[in-house]
């Protein structure tokens, strides 16, 4: 069940959708009653997500017994709010941490209304930057998850900022940003009429056909490669100390990346931030897909991967035992 959502914040109206587990209230204990999920998406595109993703993920948990919700900061989709004059200013907003005070009073909000006492933090791209600046700024009663799906762990800057002429990936990172709102605005466009849908479903399988042709030519598997010495210099320093605190708590994280051949930047981030064996940090990379994790069977993995997390790391230890048992009883 699906409810929308309205809540005043810093004398905004953000607006947001509650993913409710069927029967929840008839059901006999999940382990995941005090539990809820919060997802961000400030991107170009409102709380649905590309292509619908974070919909998909929200249901799929709700189907679990979990309470998912998904928010619009403010100035997206339906929340009140100014809305930046570029992409580029948005992006430079996001990469600062200029929406964890806000959404650290979401959270909040959202534990006070629907009775949560754990919560899980989720978001992608630029919504994974801004859980892990809300999460890292709160010392105490901090969510005791974040999942982080193709996080942006480079600064976007703009052509000759500081004098200086910005590095390929940075420049590639700024066109990329542009060219997706442009494509937000032309899918809007194509499905408004009635040949958008078949002709983007066209494109689409057209698309993987190439991407699975990509794959089949490749000689042999990619070595893992040994953790990178520094970062490059568009890196967010300032991002990566929120990761570092984060690392010191006893909150868990999920990192998931497209594996892309197009990618402009191929440092290994995760590689510099993650060089050891971490026991609350799990590390996933769909191959096959791209950033909006669209192509191949990037959307099934995405809400699979999540999904499966999410149920496993943050059921209460008695129902995960008692499930457990269950599980063994029915084998054959």
């Amino acid at each position: 069940m699906r409810e929308c959502i309205d809540i005043l914040v810093r004398g905004l109206h953000l607006r947001g959708t509650v993913h409710m587990p069927p029967g929840r209230a008839s059901h006999a204990p999940t382990g995941f009653e005090d539990l809820g999920v919060i997802m961000l998406h400030p991107g170009h595109e409102p709380r649905s997500g590309t292509g619908d993703i974070a919909v998909a993920i929200a249901d799929s948990l709700a189907r679990e017994g979990i309470v998912a919700v998904r928010l619009d900061a403010p100035g997206l989709g339906d929340s009140e709010g100014e809305l930046h004059e570029d992409a580029l200013m948005f992006a430079q907003a996001v990469q600062q941490g200029g929406f964890a005070p806000v959404t650290c009073e979401c959270v909040d909000h959202m534990r006070r209304r629907l009775g949560l006492r754990r919560v899980v933090l989720g978001g992608y791209c630029g919504g994974a930057v801004t859980a892990l600046f809300a999460v890292a700024s709160r010392p105490d009663d901090r969510p005791v998850g974040v999942f982080a799906l193709e996080t942006m762990f480079h600064l976007v800057r703009e052509q000759g900022q500081d004098g200086k002429n910005t590095d390929r990936a940075t420049a590639a990172t700024e066109r990329d940003l542009r060219r997706e709102a442009l494509r937000a605005e032309m899918r809007v466009a194509l499905l408004s009429n009635r040949l958008g849908g078949l002709l983007q479903k066209f494109v689409q399988g057209a698309r993987g056909l190439r991407r699975r042709a990509r794959q089949s030519s490749r000689q042999a598997p990619a070595q893992k490669r040994a953790p990178p010495q520094s970062p490059p210099p568009d890196a967010n320093v300032g991002l990566f100390e929120c990761i570092n605190r984060i690392l010191e708590s006893d909150v868990r994280l999920l990192f998931v990346s497209a594996e892309d051949p197009r990618r402009a930047s191929k440092f290994d981030y995760l590689a510099y931030l993650l060089p050891g064996e971490h026991p609350r940090v799990r590390q996933q990379e769909i191959a096959g897909t791209d950033h909006g994790f669209l192509g191949g069977n990037g959307k099934a993995r995405i809400v699979e991967l999540v999904t499966r997390w999410v149920a496993n790391e943050f059921r209460a230890p008695r129902q995960q035992a008692v499930s457990q048992a269950l599980s063994e009883d029915d084998r054959p």
